[in-house]
């Protein structure tokens, strides 16, 4: 590990060098990968969106899905594995919000989150004043749902899975905040009564 410029130094030895991407891709250069690996193509094609529409876009994972797709279990369809692998990483973003959510109490990650979902999915730091950004920084180290850019000053979410989480997990604690207020108020009602 070195800084960027030195991967272009290296000799083009591939028996000695390996290309890590340490970044998600692109939907575009996700869609290259899959081709390259002539991955989800002709009649497994749409389950492409399935995959990319609601998931990590991160190589190292879609190279793990490739992998499965290359030598199935037995008796696995190719829908088969994307749904499993659609259900895991669906998983694994619910677990990591959950670590924003519930295991800090320093950061207000629930008005962060809806601010990023209401931007688009991405807030800059000035818009989301009301984040201190060094203990966001170190929160978010711990729980990878959401992602800081020191360099722009922008946060958002690391994947499509763990915005669409926030965005239902959010709306299932607005309705519970609901659920308890009518439940409150019909209480406070009776006992006037």
């Amino acid at each position: 590990m070195s800084n960027a410029s030195t991967a272009f130094v290296q000799p083009n030895d591939r028996g000695r060098n390996q290309v890590l991407w340490l970044e998600d891709l692109t939907r575009a250069e996700a869609e290259e990968f899959l081709d390259k690996r002539k991955a989800l193509v002709g009649i497994h094609a749409p389950l492409r969106d399935k995959v990319l529409g609601r998931t990590t876009c991160r190589a190292s994972q879609l190279n793990a899905l490739c992998c499965n797709l290359d030598e199935p279990p037995p008796g696995a369809s190719a829908a088969d594995i994307v749904t499993a692998f659609v259900n895991e990483d669906r998983l694994d973003a619910f677990h990591n919000l959950r670590g924003l959510l519930e295991d800090t109490n320093t950061v207000d990650f629930e008005r962060l989150m809806q601010a990023m979902i209401d931007n688009g999915g991405s807030v800059t730091t000035t818009q989301a004043w009301f984040v201190d950004m060094k203990t966001a920084a170190e929160e978010i180290r711990a729980n990878q749902a959401i992602q800081l850019n020191v360099v722009t000053g922008v946060y958002s979410f690391n994947s499509a899975a763990d915005a669409i989480a926030a965005e239902e997990e959010l709306a299932v604690r607005r309705s519970r905040r609901a659920a308890d207020a009518i439940a409150a108020a019909k209480e406070e009602l009776a006992v006037r009564r």
